[in-house]
């Protein structure tokens, strides 16, 4: 059984202290490693295009695009948080949208998902959003359990995209 303690913003298991922070300029390349180890979780690693470049240039110049929320486990990154800002004129205010939540497969089941999504929900209550959305893929019977555990709750929306 693993042992698992919750302090602030640090979770412990098995006496391995999980730090969840804001990720930074220097952790460009990290980002991106991690959004293409989530890439090649999904069998779709041709549709990463991004490089540090244009997101050292959107996420971390001072007027960011994105934000990213790191979880480490003893200095190693375990699993990651990136998202958005979006305003919804029918709310009439902005609100989050979350884009990614990974967390490497060596790490799961420890309570480090859980740890990232309070984190970014934490996020949204201090800033004053009153909502946060993500998406999920509607055969992962998992991941919609999860989050209903967490308190959301699943919304059916068909998304449509033009590739320009």
């Amino acid at each position: 059984m693993t042992n698992r303690k919750i302090m602030h913003n640090k979770l412990k298991i098995d006496q391995k202290e999980v730090l969840i922070r804001r990720a930074k300029k220097e952790d460009v390349s990290t980002v991106l490693s991690m959004i293409k180890k989530l890439a090649l979780h999904h069998h779709a690693l041709e549709y990463v295009t991004t490089n540090e470049e244009l997101l050292l240039k959107n996420g971390f110049n001072g007027e960011e695009k994105f934000g990213v929320l790191l979880a480490e486990v003893e200095g190693e990154v375990a699993g990651f948080v990136s998202y958005t800002i979006n305003y919804s004129i029918w709310l009439g205010a902005s609100s989050i949208n979350i884009d990614d939540v990974f967390v490497e497969s060596n790490f799961r089941s420890l309570g480090i998902g859980r740890k990232l999504m309070i984190a970014i929900k934490e996020e949204g209550i201090r800033k004053g959003y009153p909502r946060i959305r993500w998406e999920v893929e509607k055969d992962n019977i998992r991941a919609i359990k999860f989050y209903e555990e967490l308190g959301a709750y699943y919304r059916e929306k068909g998304i449509f995209v033009w590739e320009l």
